[in-house]
């Protein structure tokens, strides 16, 4: 079978609720398509539900369980979080990337310009 086979396996067998969840698969490569699956799934405004991984496995949260609610709350504050460093990873970059000497202006100040930590 190959990869994008076995992914899509695991990614049909997710369901409702946690105690459907699915193991991430052992094969990396695997693992990789099967998250592209679930961020494709998560994008699509028309299907429905979403897919969490907190540690125990892949599966569909029901919002009215509270335990499955609470975990939905978890996954989307780590998002958050992730948002938050790569949007500031990326405007240091900018910064680092765009002075230089060249400009005549110091990274330094295009710090204080964005009112970046120095």
């Amino acid at each position: 079978m190959r990869k994008r086979e076995q992914a899509e396996a695991f990614f049909l067998r997710i369901g409702w609720g946690k105690e459907n969840a699915v193991t991430r698969p052992q094969d990396s490569d695997v693992d990789r398509i099967l998250r592209d699956l679930i961020e494709k799934y998560n994008s699509d405004i028309n299907k429905p539900g979403v897919i969490i991984n907190v540690g125990d496995g892949y599966y569909m949260p029901r919002k009215w369980i509270l335990a499955e609610n609470l975990e939905y709350k978890k996954y989307r504050r780590k998002d958050r979080s992730r948002e938050k460093k790569l949007h500031h990873k990326g405007t240091v970059m900018d910064c680092k990337f765009y002075s230089s000497s060249v400009t005549g202006i110091t990274r330094k100040e295009i710090y204080e310009q964005l009112s970046l930590p120095v």
